[in-house]
């Protein structure tokens, strides 16, 4: 039998990529994304904690390109595309047939998410198509019971740690119920022999650099992770979003991480001191209230951008009361499959930390996935509502998501809640990307209309690495950046 081409998910690629050429960014996108650049221009390593993999990648396509900038959308344009035909494929490991899984399919295509950080030199497109596609994979590994496929899924989990290193841990939990689920337990050793060396194969350079980074190779890398990343000396109030209302000249800190606050304060009280004492590196004493605070904030953070990626998570927030019994809408193992793969990070995000919008990439495609899913099973049942009503909804959605990111316009103005709504919403739409738009946390609350910073506009090598010529970090690397003669 002729396979027939499947023309919806050709022409969501195609829209997909058309999407990505009109909003190609020409410009290096804030502080991060220079920081991956000059990683990928030789000195191999990014902000904390590395990405070595990443860089490396970069490097390779800019030897072609001779534009890191270019060089990096690039790759997150092709790795953006193959996460969504792998999104595709997902759907349909669940049983999602036809317009469901084209749904589904669109959400993902079309989320603001994917498409802001699908033309911008930043690693979260690559961490979102491995983590599809190593869901796709640990899917039919359960489902065939393939030892082909776990080992597939083993390599593919061990490898995307090298692009974003939080793949590693946030997916191990999907990857551990893999493994229990696919086949004899007694394969597990092997599994582990394999992901160890790959593993080992980007993190030891990847290490090895990141002390060069911060400028003393016998440093323990580590404390400085936990130093730029747990604890953080700051102007703002991140409790707030980081708006502080009355801006204070000098820096203050905090904890990013709830839960280390709260084993701080286990800590303090035991006289364990099973972590870094505070008061080494001028921490303030840790404060249940403030743990709280943040958790609560960083869960507020989580729902909105969860819809604000996903409109269509709205109609499962609608219908999901309506349903008597949710659980009977699965079928056997998917239960366990989508919360291995969702609640711990997604709980991490909220007792943890949940910093930028494309840290939803780790999970989206698993989302879309499950909305149409559930939306399509109850549609079946004779007390739900009709599930044609809903497709329609479900495609309004995702389109007006869509228009929302071409169209929407972002503004300046003294005024801080006007700027924080830039922040957090208008920044991640294609004009923003085109204008070269950007209002960092640390300009939020200044007088006057919100300015984007001179290094803001670095658009050639040449111009990166005479602006990084300049910093104090030049003189620490142990390989300089150069451009592609």
């Amino acid at each position: 039998m002729k396979h027939r081409p499947n023309y919806a998910l050709l022409t969501i690629l195609a829209l997909a990529l058309i999407l990505r050429i009109v909003f190609w960014s020409q410009a290096l996108l804030g502080r991060d994304a220079i920081g991956y650049a000059i990683g990928g221009l030789g000195t191999w390593c990014a902000h904390s904690p590395g990405y070595f993999g990443y860089c490396l990648s970069g490097w390779l396509v800019n030897q072609l390109v001779a534009n890191i900038n270019d060089s990096f959308i690039l790759i997150n344009v092709v790795t953006s595309l193959l996460g969504i035909y792998f999104c595709h494929q997902l759907a349909e490991s669940f049983g999602l047939k036809g317009r469901n899984a084209i749904l589904a399919t669109a959400a993902y295509a079309f989320s603001i998410n994917l498409d802001y950080f699908s033309v911008v030199a930043l690693s979260f497109a690559p961490e979102g198509m491995f983590a599809t596609l190593f869901a796709l994979i640990c899917n039919r590994a359960i489902k065939d019971q393939s030892f082909r496929f776990t080992l597939l899924a083993t390599v593919i989990w061990a490898v995307s740690g090298a692009f974003r290193q939080t793949s590693i841990s946030f997916l191990a939990p999907l990857w551990l119920y893999t493994l229990w689920a696919s086949g004899p337990l007694k394969r597990v050793p092997l599994y582990v022999l394999v992901a160890i060396p790959i593993i080992l194969a980007w993190s030891r350079p990847n290490a090895y650099y990141q002390k060069a980074y911060n400028g003393d190779l016998q440093a323990d890398v580590s404390r400085y992770f936990w130093e730029l990343q747990v604890y953080t000396g700051s102007n703002y109030d991140q409790s707030n979003f980081g708006v502080d209302k009355e801006l204070k000249s000098n820096v203050t800190g905090g904890y990013h991480w709830p839960f280390i606050e709260l084993l701080q304060l286990v800590d303090e009280k035991t006289g364990v001191h099973f972590l870094p004492d505070y008061r080494s590196y001028g921490a303030p004493p840790p404060s249940f209230a403030h743990a709280a605070k943040l958790s609560a904030l960083q869960f507020t953070k989580l729902t909105f951008y969860m819809l604000f990626s996903l409109p269509c998570l709205l109609i499962l927030l609608i219908l999901l009361p309506q349903f008597k019994k949710v659980g009977s809408l699965f079928r056997p193992g998917e239960i366990p499959f989508f919360l291995a793969w969702m609640l711990p990070v997604g709980g991490f995000f909220i007792v943890g930390h949940f910093g930028s919008f494309g840290y939803l990439q780790i999970f989206l495609s698993g989302f879309s996935v499950l909305a149409v899913l559930l939306l399509s099973r109850a549609g079946g049942q004779a007390e739900a509502p009709g599930w044609q009503r809903w497709q329609y909804a479900h495609a309004f959605l995702t389109t007006a998501a869509l228009v929302f990111f071409i169209f929407a316009r972002p503004y300046r103005s003294s005024d801080a809640q006007e700027k924080l709504t830039d922040v957090l919403i208008l920044q991640y739409t294609g004009p923003a990307i085109q204008h070269l738009y950007t209002v960092a946390r640390w300009v939020v609350v200044q007088p006057g209309p919100a300015l984007e910073e001179d290094w803001f506009r670095l658009e050639t090598d040449a111009e990166l690495i005479r602006w990084f010529s300049t910093t104090p970090m030049a003189g620490r690397c142990l390989c300089k950046p150069q451009a592609v003669r």
